[in-house]
């Protein structure tokens, strides 16, 4: 699965020198070749959050009920005169990087053994609460 990446990926950590894209890589992660970026270019904040925010209403965007951390980020956000609050972000920053790069998103490959299994478990999801998940 290839990571995404924040913009300041390649800041050096003071502690090792090392920046977080080297860091990573090291430590065997499929990084993508660049930092996060909008389809566009850009990296604006207001615009990944709206973006998300918009695939949520209309049921595009979707988060595992059992995610009780990432809701309770999600809870906190705030804005402070206008201007989102940078604290206790770091789930919600990982997502809006992963949902800035989801064109580059690998499907994973079905085996002839695992089709029958992947359409059970989309029978079921089907059945499932939608508030929920279960």
């Amino acid at each position: 699965m290839p990571w995404a990446w924040p913009k300041d990926g390649l800041q050096t950590e003071k502690s090792t020198g090392v920046d977080l894209e080297t860091d990573y890589r090291e430590h065997g992660m499929r990084m993508l070749n660049g930092h996060a970026v909008h389809p566009s270019g850009g990296v604006s904040v207001e615009a990944g959050l709206q973006q998300m925010l918009n695939a949520m209403l209309m049921g595009k965007f979707k988060v595992f009920s059992h995610l009780t951390l990432w809701f309770e980020e999600f809870d906190r956000y705030h804005r402070n005169e206008g201007k989102v609050v940078k604290k206790y972000d770091d789930l919600l920053d990982a997502t809006r990087y992963a949902w800035m790069m989801q064109r580059f998103a690998d499907a994973p490959q079905l085996y002839e053994n695992q089709v029958e299994d992947h359409q059970a478990l989309s029978t079921i999801d089907q059945q499932r609460d939608i508030d929920t998940g279960y």
